[in-house]
């Protein structure tokens, strides 16, 4: 009996743990000392922000890079600095684009948190599907900034997920997919590797996840862009 009351108040001390990290203003903190916003779709919980880190979660700078070369799979790791103006002005809105390698890393998330699986995006897919309207990447889209397609506008942001028109960094010095720095979507990297489907000459690779305007839905694709390429992270509770 005693040792089913040490384990009732065990998972009640747990519970109230969570509670106040949640709702007391206790943040998630990155490798650079930047607090996130932590917000519940359904029984996850996920960072409300990009990450926008320099340094792992050790203290450990990450790799800079200023132009991403024509080699997919070079086995270089590090985030892109000479990211768009917009998002130079406003970093927490956009967040900074890292490669695959850094994702890769295991250093890049907060501590207690991690880089979402595919799972993980699949998990929050089926409970935005629940209601069964067909829309999910709208609900997760901000309210703000998506102008590209005016007859489509802007995101309806149901649960405070706050997506943002990032785009994404592709090769040379080059972001895809902006102009007047009005953007159709952007990419998330996932830490899941594709084994089932190969290239041409049999190369894998990772899932990635596209929240945008022309599909209402999300995107899950394993070969959208080299593992070199700068996407954006947002990061889900262990």
């Amino acid at each position: 009996m005693k040792s089913k009351i040490k384990i009732l108040v065990s998972n009640v001390a747990l519970f109230c743990l969570l509670f106040l990290v949640i709702s007391c203003g206790i943040k998630p903190i990155d490798g650079s000392g930047n607090e996130y916003d932590v917000i519940k779709i359904g029984d996850q919980y996920w960072l409300k922000q990009n990450l926008r880190t320099t340094k792992y979660i050790d203290g450990t700078p990450i790799n800079t890079f200023i132009e991403n070369n024509s080699d997919c799979f070079a086995n270089n790791i590090g985030w892109y600095a000479n990211q768009p103006e917009t998002h130079i002005k406003d970093s927490v809105l956009y967040g900074n684009f890292y490669n695959w390698q850094a994702v890769n890393s295991g250093k890049l998330a907060p501590k207690g948190w991690h880089i979402p699986t595919k799972y993980d995006w699949d998990k929050l897919d089926a409970f935005l599907s629940k209601d069964g309207k067909n829309n999910n990447a709208n609900k997760l889209r901000a309210t703000t900034k998506w102008n590209y397609i005016p007859d489509i506008g802007n995101g309806l942001d149901t649960y405070g997920f706050s997506a943002y028109p990032t785009g994404y960094k592709n090769f040379g010095t080059g972001y895809t997919l902006e102009e007047d720095n009005k953007k159709q979507y952007t990419v998330f990297w996932t830490s899941t590797i594709d084994y089932n489907h190969k290239d041409s000459i049999g190369r894998i690779y990772p899932y990635s996840i596209i929240v945008g305007i022309a599909n209402p839905m999300l995107v899950k694709v394993e070969n959208l862009g080299c593992p070199n390429f700068g996407y954006s992270v947002r990061c889900v509770k262990d």
